[in-house]
């Protein structure tokens, strides 16, 4: 049965490659997962939230994320229809906008977190953690080859 510190030990092992963003929800891009890309912009903006120790606003999730203002404005007031993040008048500028992360917000994160240590337990489980961590490094390997493309439709 896996451990809680063989979890932790994989997940540090994702934080240092690319594929880091996929088990914090922020690019979600594996087969198994059915997750529709608004949702993975939402889980994106909630762990950012989540992490942040200063108040954020809109201009800085964007610059995080690496996604338009325009595309943050629409996943916000959506976030804020669900009720999983706040927008706050700054205490020190009123025409500052903050977003917080609201109540419901705080339990969807511990949900993703609870599903994502359940997976990767079994995957420790199921695969053996010797034989994970020789994928990630080896996913690793593979990133620092291969060079992105793109085709202009």
């Amino acid at each position: 049965m896996a451990t809680d510190k063989q979890v932790e030990e994989v997940l540090r092992a994702f934080s240092s490659s690319s594929q880091a963003q996929d088990f914090r929800g922020q690019h979600i891009n594996m087969s198994h997962i059915n997750i529709n890309m608004q949702d993975a912009g939402m889980f994106g903006v909630l762990g950012l939230l989540s992490r942040s120790s200063a108040p954020l606003t809109a201009g800085d999730v964007s610059k995080e994320l690496g996604v338009s203002t325009a595309r943050v404005a629409v996943l916000i007031r959506k976030m804020v229809e669900k009720k999983l993040i706040r927008k706050e008048a700054s205490a020190s500028d009123a025409r500052i906008v903050e977003l917080k992360l609201a109540p419901h917000g705080r339990e969807v994160l511990e949900e993703i977190q609870k599903q994502r240590t359940a997976q990767l337990k079994l995957l420790i489980d199921k695969i053996g953690m010797e034989r994970l961590m020789e994928y990630i490094e080896i996913s690793k390997e593979i990133r620092t080859i291969a060079e992105p493309f793109s085709v202009e439709l």
